[in-house]
């Protein structure tokens, strides 16, 4: 770590203030937030933040985090790496927590240096943490054997620039399925240019090739992982530099040859799509975060390959590989995850009618600051470049792809459920955030076509009772009005988990499903009897039996299918860490009673579906399938019964 430690002034005497938020807690870990406040008189830029971290990190949000032992140091990213004074922004990590749980560390904060300013003393790093090699001794040897990578990604991104020079990190990604071990990384420099301070690497420069050798440490790209190093450069000149480095693995010589395009997953599928419209089972359920796995594979390749065993065609994933134990490579590039991520690439080659994803890029408008220009373009071209790569890649396949994010209320809040009025432009900026992703989701129909494939975007909404029952500002009365949303997802345990409720779910989940429905605008053109759907709903098995969460369910199920919901989704198929109880596949690997009704349930559906296309010459109306569906669902007794 002292390579990125030596990049910072940690003596810096600008004045800030460092604070910690528990977002959640749960046995064996949390979820952080670290709140950096500037008491100073002057935008902070360039900054970072180490500290000592009480437990292994698992997952972060807002900045890059570089763990080396029980030490850390978390760099922003861009939306958050500018503090006005008098203003705060914030990141945030789960972490890993003995029986102690969270205890706040020291900070320590740094500031960037500029180029020729002495390196001030790095913290020092805990006894047993390793130091990168400093000279030619400890530079591990490379075989005069090389050639150049096809397989490597690599990117320079830019941390700082001044007149005469620049200082980069160059990321080296490796996007297979194997190991890739490292020889040398070359650069053929500009006229006139020079390198001066490096970490995490060596480096010889001879004829005007820069050669880059990785420290130990450095060396090997575990799959589907990145590691990175870095440099300071001088130009007299102060002209633009570009940096284009090749990178080289033991081998036989090689020149470099065309990069093959992106291989999208095939749209065939498992079967070939006949044009009948595919059934929509209205209920189903999802895999976000898997705590556990038992198989070996990938979690979100095996509990996809679960929701389809239990004869589902609807699957809700997160556009987050880190969620299912995977590195953050691509976290939020969904076009190169869906491409180059081979778990993603074949859960979108099963055989799943019904994609739910969140896209979770809702950083720009929670600052308070509304959408900037810059901010505004960046999301747009996310998101209709996603959208774009789905209508083009699953022309003909019969998919429906859903794309929307989790229970935005939290964020309007800033998790604080207590807040009753919200800041005016932090709410302008969510509304601003929800149509800019419709737009953008519309432009790329209007471009490409629907030709044998759909696509909608949906908001989810959480704390539906807050407005209605006490005219809180929150999401529903304060955003719903202002946008033009294809779909709202209600994430109903502000309904469900009260406990005046159980056994009225029917009236219930109707007032609440009303309500949200009265305070959408009218919308032409979209396949929905009614627009509002259940995105997530579950009962805890720390605090029900099963018996009780099989009953609950189907009373939801029920209720659901009268109002007549599009979709009705149960989290999950397997637990999370946090070992809630909310799952229809134990850490134990046997299916819970409420698995079993819903596997029962997917066989009784799909056969009528079948049944009713070759009696009528056509499928079923959402209607009809709704109507059915109510009498399957009416078939299966409570567990009291």
């Amino acid at each position: 770590m002292s390579g990125i430690y030596d990049l910072f002034d940690w003596d810096t005497s600008l004045s800030v203030d460092i604070d910690t938020v528990i977002l959640s807690e749960w046995d064996g870990g949390a979820s952080i937030s670290v709140i950096v406040r500037n008491l100073g008189s002057e935008t902070l830029e360039d900054w970072a933040l180490a500290f000592e971290t009480p437990g292994s990190l698992e997952f972060f949000w807002n900045a890059e985090i570089n763990p080396s032992g029980t030490f850390a140091v978390a760099t922003p990213d861009l939306d958050h790496e500018e503090i006005a004074p008098g203003e705060a922004t914030s990141f945030g990590f789960n972490i890993a927590l003995g029986p102690e749980g969270w205890q706040e560390p020291l900070f320590q904060f740094g500031k960037l240096l500029e180029a020729g300013e002495p390196t001030s003393p790095a913290p020092t790093p805990p006894a047993d943490e390793e130091t990168p090699p400093t000279d030619e001794t400890d530079t591990p040897a490379t075989s005069d054997q090389t050639g150049i990578s096809q397989d490597v990604e690599i990117s320079v991104l830019r941390s700082s620039s001044w007149d005469t020079g620049f200082s980069a990190n160059v990321l080296l990604a490796n996007p297979t399925t194997e190991a890739i071990t490292i020889s040398k990384i070359t650069w053929v420099l500009p006229d006139g240019l020079s390198i001066g301070t490096t970490w995490n690497a060596e480096v010889t420069i001879e004829d005007g090739v820069a050669t880059f050798v990785p420290h130990e440490g450095y060396l090997v790209i575990a799959a589907g992982e990145a590691v990175s190093f870095g440099f300071n450069a001088a130009h007299p000149s102060g002209e633009e530099i570009n940096v284009d480095p090749l990178a080289y693995v033991p081998g036989e010589p090689s020149d470099p040859t065309p990069e093959e395009p992106d291989t999208a997953p095939s749209p065939d599928g498992p079967s070939q799509w006949d044009g009948t419209p595919p059934l929509n089972p209205i209920i189903g359920t999802q895999s976000i975060g898997p705590g556990y796995t038992f198989t070996g594979e990938n979690g979100l390749v095996e509990t996809a390959k679960a929701i389809q065993d239990s004869g589902s065609n609807i699957l809700k994933i997160a556009l987050d590989p880190t969620l299912y134990g995977m590195s953050s490579l691509y976290q939020w590039q969904p076009v190169d995850l869906l491409t180059k991520n081979e778990a993603f690439q074949e859960v979108l080659e099963m055989d799943f009618d019904h994609y739910f994803f969140w896209l979770e890029r809702s950083g720009p408008w929670a600052d308070n600051l509304g959408i900037s220009p810059q901010e505004y373009e960046q999301e747009y071209t996310v998101t209709y470049n996603l959208a774009r790569y789905l209508l083009e890649t699953f022309q003909g396949t019969g998919k429906t792809f859903y794309i929307g994010n989790w229970e935005t209320d939290w964020n309007l809040l800033e998790w604080n459920p207590t807040i009753e009025d919200v800041n005016d432009t932090r709410i302008d900026g969510l509304v601003d955030w929800i149509n800019l992703r419709q737009d953008a989701i519309d432009q790329a129909k209007e471009d490409v076509g629907e030709n044998g494939v759909s696509i909608f975007h949906y908001i989810e909404i959480n704390r539906v009772d807050d407005a209605r029952e006490n005219d809180f500002e929150r999401v529903a009365n304060e955003v719903l009005p202002r946008i033009n949303v294809d779909l709202v997802s209600y994430s109903a345990y502000d309904a469900l988990l009260k406990e005046e409720n159980v056994g009225n779910f029917g009236e219930v989940l109707a007032r609440n499903l009303d309500y949200i429905a009265s305070l959408m605008p009218e919308k032409d053109g979209l396949p929905f009897d009614k627009r509002v759907f259940i995105g997530e709903f579950g009962f805890y098995l720390k605090y029900v039996t099963p018996e009780q969460q099989y009953d609950l369910t189907l009373e939801v199920f029920k209720a659901a299918l009268e109002w007549g919901t599009p979709f009705a989704l149960i989290w999950q198929i397997y637990d999370t860490a946090a070992n809630e109880g909310l799952y229809l596949i134990g850490p134990d690997g046997e299916p819970t009673a409420t698995a079993l009704l819903m596997e029962d349930y997917n066989t009784q559906i799909t056969a009528w579906f079948e049944t009713f296309r070759q009696d009528h010459g056509r499928p079923p109306t959402s209607e009809e399938t709704r109507i059915q569906a109510l009498t399957i669902l009416n078939q299966f007794p409570s567990s009291s019964a």
